[in-house]
């Protein structure tokens, strides 16, 4: 019998080996990754660097795609605080929010949803507030 460490709950289908040998929940670990802001395996600790038995996502791993995402939002952020004219910061925001829109999984993440409402607080960002807030569902 194999059970998922994370919930407890048996392993019927939708599982993901990570490269340490330990099954989850396909579910259960993706949201333990995106909740902890870590790449680490729950039982040993060991560093994920991806899945054994191949969960792609559009042909990546999760922990690529995370990657790539992290990547581009730390980008989209660092110009938004480096850019003093207030149209060029809603440019830059409506394109950050694009790429949240594209990268939906990782609204999972309650950290990462209270990060985004307080740039919305932001003074001069002159964007369509209430579209975004509700296509995110923010």
């Amino acid at each position: 019998m194999n059970v998922c460490s994370i919930c407890l709950e048996e392993i019927h289908d939708k599982s993901a080996t990570l490269n340490c040998n330990h099954t989850f929940h396909t579910k259960c670990i993706r949201e333990w990754f995106l909740e902890k802001f870590e790449q680490n395996c729950p039982m040993c600790r060991s560093k994920m660097t991806g899945y054994k038995n191949k969960m792609n996502t559009r042909g990546d791993t999760l922990t690529n795609r995370i990657e790539k995402f992290e990547k581009e939002y730390y980008t989209y952020i660092l110009q938004i605080y480096s850019t003093n004219t207030s149209i060029e910061k809603n440019v830059i925001f409506e394109k950050l929010l694009k790429l949240i829109d594209t990268n939906r999984f990782m609204l999972e993440c309650s950290e990462f949803r209270r990060n985004i409402r307080e740039c919305f607080d932001e003074p001069g960002f002159t964007l369509n507030k209430s579209y975004w807030i509700d296509k995110l569902r923010l």
